[in-house]
């Protein structure tokens, strides 16, 4: 693909990739899982690139991790004004684990919780604490 294109993407291209969601009913539009459909941008195939190049495979290391929460904090300052502490900043590794996450800590085991997300089954199973405590969760109509 033509890096200087890469937010001009055609369905054919999307069915040459390795998603889920183009792969799973050809010729359908994978509505059930909400994957990407645009490109990457060149900086950051360039820095994937660099990572993979110096083996970087394992675990995220304290520097990087505080390098990532102090660079997020910034971002939300000079982009919405927002001051938070780095350190309240989490790093997740998808928005599945980001939503289980937020729950945990923002609700009383008791309570229930809604969203308007879209509901596949991946986020039904976000509201269990991963011990069992299946707490309560309620679709919201559009």
């Amino acid at each position: 693909m033509n890096p200087a294109k890469f937010d001009d993407i055609s369905i054919d291209f999307l069915e040459t990739t390795l998603g889920a969601k183009w792969q799973t009913f050809p010729g359908c539009i994978g509505a059930f899982v909400a994957e990407m459909d645009f490109g990457t941008a060149p900086a950051i195939k360039a820095e994937l690139g660099r990572l993979v190049e110096d083996g970087f495979f394992g675990y995220l290391p304290e520097r990087v991790r505080q390098g990532l929460q102090q660079a997020t904090a910034d971002w939300f300052l000079n982009n919405c004004g927002w001051s938070i502490a780095a350190d309240r900043v989490r790093p997740v590794p998808d928005v599945v684990d980001a939503m289980r996450f937020t729950i945990a800590i923002s609700r009383l085991p008791a309570a229930k919780s809604w969203s308007r997300l879209p509901r596949t089954c991946r986020f039904f199973r976000a509201t269990d604490d991963g011990a069992g405590d299946h707490r309560s969760s309620l679709s919201v109509p559009k």
